[in-house]
């Protein structure tokens, strides 16, 4: 009788000393993940009108980052995505006088990625030709002109009072370029070619036989 207690007591501890190997096999056995630190102190710089450097500090050895932006209150997931490796990147394509918000995610690997950081906000430059134009143009008609341009460089409206016809013609469109250089077109077919320096415009216009040169600046 001893000798069969003796027996099944090895066999019970041989069977729990198998098990506790088992267990210490599987907990060893699961990967460890580390932490993926979610990116701090967002911020910009370097604001133009097109453009501006967004900014942050990555915990997490410079591994790559996911920088989402779009306009103010955009909902994430539905803004432009940029992924880098650096603390910074410098985005173009903007529009003047306009709020914008970014966020940062950080990447660790392919299924560890951090939070999502806090928004951070930014307006850029209005346009250097936002404001309210006028003058005179002469040549084989006479008359004033004005037109005003948005925060966002948009044309807004504009009109010319003809000296020769006594009526005022609504212009239909004035577009400029980075550079100052630009074009109007009036309701009557008057194309006019201009360029701003400063708060100064000179241009020429022309309609069918007719042309002259006009000039003003801004109010």
């Amino acid at each position: 009788m001893k000798k069969l207690l003796l027996i099944l007591t090895v066999i019970t501890l041989t069977f729990q000393s198998c098990s506790s190997s088992d267990d210490s096999n599987d907990i060893d056995d699961e990967p460890i993940i580390a932490v993926c630190n979610t990116p701090i102190s967002l911020s910009i710089s370097q604001i133009t009108e097109y453009s501006a450097v967004l900014n942050w500090d990555n915990l997490n050895n410079n591994l790559d980052v996911k920088v989402e932006y779009g306009l103010t209150e955009f909902s994430p997931g539905n803004g432009s995505v940029i992924s880098v490796s650096q603390n910074s990147i410098n985005i173009d394509g903007l529009t003047p006088g306009t709020s914008y918000d970014f966020y940062v995610q950080a990447i660790c690997a392919v299924d560890n990625t951090s939070t999502q950081s806090g928004v951070a906000s930014f307006n850029t430059n209005i346009s250097q030709f936002a404001g309210t134009w006028s003058g005179t143009f002469d040549g084989d008609d006479t008359g004033t002109w004005t037109f005003e341009i948005s925060d966002t460089g948009e044309f807004v409206s504009g009109s010319a009072y003809s000296n020769n016809g006594n009526q005022t013609v609504a212009t239909i469109s004035t577009t400029i370029a980075a550079d100052g250089s630009g074009t109007s077109t009036s309701e009557n077919g008057t194309i006019g070619v201009f360029q701003i320096t400063g708060n100064t415009l000179t241009g020429t216009w022309v309609n069918g036989n007719i042309g002259g040169t006009w000039s003003g600046s801004r109010e």
